[in-house]
């Protein structure tokens, strides 16, 4: 689940083609963690209907 900026939550689903970085350097998605900033792309039909391909985890203190 994603808090967007405007404040509505999103969830992403993730699978095998999901992408996660910090720093340039690629991770797994279980080095994702509640509560960190990150910038994500996905797609899907519908806000209820989305897939993350692409998730940068924000460098902490550089907020995003």
């Amino acid at each position: 689940e994603i808090k967007m900026k405007d404040g509505q939550s999103v969830v992403l689903e993730m699978d095998a083609n999901t992408r996660v970085a910090l720093a340039g350097k690629r991770l797994g998605v279980s080095d994702l963690k509640v509560g960190q900033s990150v910038k994500a792309l996905g797609f899907g039909d519908s806000l209820k209907d989305l897939i993350a391909f692409d998730v940068v985890i924000n460098e902490p203190g550089k907020g995003g």
